[in-house]
């Protein structure tokens, strides 16, 4: 794999990969022929419409699905074919998530959350206190011990983002991560990633069809009807 324009390491390529769905006898095509390649510490913003084929886009970058066609790279290891289980360990090793309904444990309190992914990649040593820093650093530090329906919006997505962070991942994955927040809120969970992508190194691929949120970009891409613009 070449690095990118600035030297920087390829971290995910997908080349030339297709998706179709089929909705009862519709079939539809979210991706058409697609190719890109995603840096180290590069944040990286997918925007388009509605149907325009950006979360589908995404969960192939998150290794969350797979193509029809085409090939999907992970620092130049062909990962698209690989048995479940070794997908299932990259994602939890090297990618984190962060999504639009949050998805957190409601009967955990925020640490415990955030201590979710460590435990289960077996990082049990430290997993508490680093859960600790990671909260105290996305300024919830006064709220470790709080179930997460007992925080607002934009509390529970800082615990998702300080979940995502807690294994250490080489790319941040985020799903439309402010669309259920006010614009402050989302203002603030915006500056975290800036914060997080500048400062600790983090690739981030985010998708959003907020155009004012495409600012926070180093690398922009537009999708249109499953292809990019």
């Amino acid at each position: 794999m070449n690095a990118g324009p600035d030297c920087m390491q390829e971290l995910i390529v997908i080349d030339d990969i297709t998706k179709t769905y089929r909705r009862g006898d519709v079939a539809v095509e979210a991706l058409k022929g697609v190719s890109l390649g995603i840096h180290d510490g590069e944040f990286t913003v997918i925007v388009g419409r509605n149907g325009s084929g950006k979360s589908t886009l995404l969960y192939q970058l998150g290794l969350l699905d797979r193509p029809d066609s085409g090939s999907i790279f992970f620092e130049g290891r062909e990962v698209s074919r690989i048995p479940d289980r070794h997908r299932r360990h990259l994602r939890l090793a090297y990618l984190g998530y962060i999504f639009q309904d949050y998805a957190l444990i409601s009967e955990l309190t925020a640490l415990e959350n955030v201590m979710v992914p460590a435990m289960m990649l077996k990082n049990r040593a430290d997993a508490r206190e680093k859960s600790k820093g990671l909260l105290e650093r996305v300024g919830l530090g006064a709220r470790l011990n709080h179930l997460t329906r007992q925080l607002s919006g934009g509390e529970q997505q800082k615990v998702a983002i300080a979940r995502a962070m807690v294994n250490d991942p080489r790319v941040i994955i985020a799903d439309e991560p402010t669309s259920n927040l006010d614009s402050i809120a989302a203002r603030d969970v915006l500056d975290t990633f800036k914060m997080i992508n500048n400062e600790h190194g983090h690739a981030i691929v985010m998708v959003t069809h907020e155009q004012e949120e495409t600012v926070y970009a180093k690398k922009l891409i537009r999708l249109s009807d499953g292809r990019m613009q």
